[in-house]
């Protein structure tokens, strides 16, 4: 993340040299909304800390796409880069992507048709 930081170091470190806690990180987010005037939808709504993982992980995905990249080569790169332990769980942005871009649906789909399926009788909708 940054030249200087250690591995080891926290991402959202704490003032004791300790990661902040999600209390922190919380009112922390929804303060910085308020700052920058971003209404906030309330519990659940959004905008989330979470949403930052899912916007970077689309935006990879339709960038990847977009240019033509192998899927099968970058998904590993962004599963690490989300510290996941599993390819299911980096499956999820791609069923999310191809909702948000449906442009890119038809690279994904002939990628991952089963993490993407069609409904039958219906030619031109992902779901």
């Amino acid at each position: 993340m940054h030249r200087l930081s250690k591995g080891s170091d926290w991402f959202f470190p704490g003032l004791n040299g300790k990661p902040m806690t999600v209390g922190n990180v919380y009112h922390n987010f929804r303060r910085f909304l308020w700052r920058a005037g971003i209404s906030h939808g309330g519990r659940g709504k959004g905008p989330r800390v979470q949403d930052f993982r899912h916007t970077y992980a689309c935006h990879c995905l339709k960038k990847w796409v977009i240019q033509g990249k192998d899927l099968g080569t970058y998904l590993p790169v962004l599963k690490t880069y989300m510290g996941h332990d599993s390819f299911q769980e980096t499956a999820y942005y791609l069923r999310l992507t191809a909702d948000v871009f449906p442009n890119i649906s038809i690279t994904l789909e002939g990628c991952y048709p089963d993490i993407i399926p069609r409904l039958e009788g219906d030619d031109d909708a992902t779901y």
